[in-house]
C-alpha cells in the first residue's frame, strides 16, 4: 500500500518516488520485495512514467517471466498509452515471449477498454497477428470489453442513476 501511495504521487516532473522504488527494486535482496516493487512501477497516472516502465520489460532488469507482474499494474487511465505501446512493440512482444508469456500482455492491456469501437480495433489489430497460446486469451479480454461496454452504455441510458447516486454518497 505504502509503494502504491508513493506511485499515486508520481510524475514526469516529480519522479523522486519513482526512482526511489526503482532504487529499490534493483538493490533488494528479497525476492517477494521486487516483485511487489515491479508490480506498482506502471500504476502511475503520468504516461511517460507507464511508458518508461513498460520498456523496462525489455531490459535486462525484468525477467521475462516476470514481465506480467509489471503490467499488472497498469491503471485505466493509462489504457491508451499501454494499447499504442503494445501495439507498436507487438512484433517485438510476440518474437520474445512465448505463448502464455505473449497472452499476459493482452490479459492485461486489452481489458482495460469499455468500447465496442476499442474491440473492434482490437480484434482487427490482431486479426492477422494471432499466435499459437494466446487466442483463447485475446477472445476473454475482447469479451471483458464488450461486457465493460454494455454495462457502461446501460449505465449512460439510465436518466435518474446518476443523482441516485450522490443521493447515497451524501448519507452517512
Amino acid at each position: 500500500a505504502a509503494y502504491l501511495a508513493v506511485m499515486q504521487n508520481v510524475s514526469s516532473s516529480n519522479r523522486s518516488g519513482y526512482d526511489a522504488l526503482r532504487k529499490i527494486y534493483k538493490e533488494s535482496a528479497e525476492g517477494e520485495e521486487r516483485l511487489q516493487v515491479l508490480g506498482i512501477l506502471s500504476s502511475c497516472r503520468d504516461k511517460g512514467i507507464v511508458l518508461e516502465s513498460l520498456n523496462l520489460i525489455f531490459t535486462n532488469e525484468v525477467r521475462n517471466q516476470d514481465a506480467y507482474i509489471l503490467l499488472r499494474g497498469i491503471q485505466p487511465e493509462a489504457r491508451e498509452i499501454s494499447w499504442n505501446w503494445l501495439k507498436e512493440n507487438w512484433e517485438r512482444i510476440s518474437r520474445t515471449f512465448s505463448g502464455s508469456l505473449a497472452a499476459n500482455f493482452v490479459k492485461n492491456i486489452v481489458p482495460l477498454f469499455t468500447s465496442n469501437e476499442k474491440a473492434a480495433e482490437i480484434s482487427k489489430f490482431f486479426a492477422t497477428r494471432t499466435k499459437p497460446g494466446f487466442e483463447r486469451t485475446l477472445k476473454q479480454s475482447l469479451e471483458t470489453v464488450r461486457i465493460s461496454a454494455r454495462w457502461a452504455e446501460g449505465i449512460r441510458s439510465e436518466p435518474g442513476l446518476s443523482q441516485t447516486v450522490r443521493e447515497l454518497l451524501a448519507k452517512p
